[in-house]
């Protein structure tokens, strides 16, 4: 009997966890519609077919198919549809859910009826780790494969991956950090001019004071200006081409929804940026030439390179952006009245 005794407990305690798995993969069904019922109270809409709890003993599986999620409020509209996607967290970590994208999904945005973007990510993966009431706190998105459509593009722009990286704040008031990592972004030929038409890289860091606005008005825009919304920039950085831009400022709206901050520039290949402003009737060929002759003697030369590194305070002031001072480009309200 003695001998019997350790099979008894172990088939005992297998029994135990048997349940509470059968107990969570339906908990956790049940967390599923009522976090619906949450994001729909907030206007976001989830819908799905084929519902099922999968992974027995070791992990929780939710999957699901026709998975079609949506926010509407008239001004800033998007959708995201996936054919078929699996998210899996461990029983003992439930906070923390991994959901993978095999399988083409599409991504759809709408600004005030006018401008339509729709992005069709090949495949992906998505981590977050959420708060009780189902909301995420910390999110990763690493995604393959996108090709971005829009009628303001001469022609669709692929990417062959696009890393986001958000930060709820524990303090509700405190805002969001995000990081963003965007690689090997072919434009076409069609949508560029003097610059490259592939886009290296793309990094930025940056960090949202206070929470950011519900939606895409200027109502919201100018409660969270007023309440002292700032965008952080820590850390940007593009390689397009001969060009190299490396940034770190500070900015945040004027009363008239226009781009305010300042910021500290260094930037090898200006000369490429002179000539697309130029092209698109930004400045005059005179203005190009003057600004480009004062960017030269500002300018570093690094002669390993045969380049010139131009380092320089960035301003955007009264609907003006200004590099050393001089007024460069003009800058409108990023809504319109």
């Amino acid at each position: 009997m003695r001998i019997l005794i350790p099979f008894v407990v172990l088939g005992s305690l297998f029994a135990a966890y048997s349940a509470f798995w059968l107990y969570l993969s339906h908990a956790v069904k049940g967390q599923v519609a009522e976090s619906q019922k949450r994001w729909s109270s907030e206007g976001i809409h989830v819908t799905h077919r084929n519902l099922s709890v999968e992974g027995f003993p070791y992990r929780l599986t939710l999957k699901a198919r026709g998975v079609q999620v949506s926010q509407q409020n008239g001004r800033f509209d998007w959708s995201w549809e996936a054919p078929f996607l699996y998210a899996t967290a461990h029983p003992w970590q439930l906070s923390h859910w991994v959901v993978n994208l095999e399988s083409s999904s599409e991504l759809s945005l709408t600004l005030d009826t006018e401008f339509l973007l729709r992005a069709i990510v090949g495949s992906g993966r998505i981590s977050f780790i959420g708060d009780a009431d189902g909301f995420p706190i910390r999110a990763s998105f690493d995604l393959e494969n996108m090709v971005l459509q829009s009628d303001q593009f001469y022609q669709q722009i692929d990417v062959g991956g696009i890393e986001v990286h958000v930060h709820r704040l524990e303090d509700a008031n405190a805002g969001v950090d995000a990081a963003i990592l965007v690689n090997e972004v072919y434009l076409g030929d069609g949508n560029v001019h003097y610059l490259n038409a592939s886009i290296q890289g793309i990094v930025a860091e940056m960090s949202f004071k206070e929470p950011l606005p519900d939606s895409w008005d200027r109502l919201a825009l100018a409660e969270w200006r007023d309440d002292g919304g700032v965008v952080e920039l820590p850390h940007f950085r593009v390689v397009w081409g001969a060009l190299d831009l490396q940034l770190d400022g500070t900015f945040s709206l004027d009363e008239a929804f226009r781009p305010i901050g300042a910021a500290n520039v260094a930037v090898k290949g200006y000369q490429s940026l002179l000539e697309v402003l130029l092209f698109e009737g930004a400045i005059s060929e005179s203005v190009a030439v003057a600004v480009g002759l004062g960017l030269d003697i500002l300018a570093e030369p690094i002669p390993e390179e045969d380049v010139r590194l131009l380092k320089a305070p960035v301003t955007i002031q009264d609907g003006y952006l200004s590099v050393g001072g001089i007024p460069l480009v003009p800058v409108g309200p990023i809504i319109p009245p």
